[in-house]
């Protein structure tokens, strides 16, 4: 098990991941904690890149700063009192960039320093943090998990919910088959409670509530309800 990484550390190898995925053919650089430790808020880097070892990185130290806010600003982390205002409370910035002489080498060789500010606001990582992710993948992977399960119960559940209705509907309709035969055998036939007409088998309507009424009447009532009971009119 790999030992986990102190705040200073990981601060450090995200100022080499961004090397590494914006400027991927620069070699041989280095980064230096020069203020703080792993209980400051606020760490001070700087990012050295020797200019003899990247003849073919030619880059302005703008372009370079601005390519390093494009790469960290999504992880920021702010509060805005005021529009036009916004405090940033956790952030990776590139405070200052220039080419520099090292004067301690004998050929006074260039280098590109960097100097990077990171601010820590609680809990929040303003840059990529691979444990970070780590955790993310586990949780999405139960929350994937969990939404497979609910899924193959929720087709479950349609497949019974659809059996009983249709089982429903077999028993519906052999119900109305009864009782229409029935209906048909008996020799006093009903009267329509709306227009007192005697209900012959072809236009019996039998709701839910029990009583009769002709089809006639019923589509031409203007609320769907029962004239006998007031409840809906709903078929069996």
């Amino acid at each position: 098990m790999s030992r986990k990484q102190s705040r200073t550390e990981r601060g450090k190898q995200a100022i080499l991941d961004m090397v590494n995925k914006v400027f991927p053919d620069v070699v041989n650089h280095e980064v230096i904690l020069y203020d703080g430790t792993n209980r400051n808020a606020l760490l001070n880097y700087a990012l050295v890149i020797p200019m003899e070892s990247n003849v073919e990185f030619i880059v302005e130290p703008p372009i370079f700063k601005k390519k390093c806010l494009e790469y960290f600003a999504p992880y920021y982390c702010s509060v805005t009192r005021r529009r036009s205002d916004p405090k940033l409370l956790s952030y990776v910035e590139c405070k200052t960039c220039e080419i520099k002489v090292d004067i301690e080498s004998v050929e006074h060789s260039y280098n590109l320093v960097a100097d990077f500010e990171i601010k820590h606001y609680k809990d929040h990582v303003p840059y990529p943090d691979p444990e970070s992710i780590g955790q993310m993948k586990v949780l999405l992977e139960v929350v994937q998990a969990m939404l497979a399960a609910a899924k193959k119960e929720n087709i479950r559940l349609i497949k019974k919910n659809n059996g009983i209705i249709t089982k429903s509907k077999k028993s519906i309709a052999n119900m109305r088959r009864i009782i229409t035969t029935l209906y048909e055998s008996c020799p006093n036939k009903q009267s329509c409670p709306t227009c007192w007409e005697e209900i012959t088998r072809e236009k019996l309507f039998i709701p839910v509530c029990g009583h009769f009424i002709c089809t006639d009447c019923k589509e031409r009532l203007t609320a769907q309800n029962c004239p006998m009971c007031r409840d809906p009119l709903s078929n069996i």
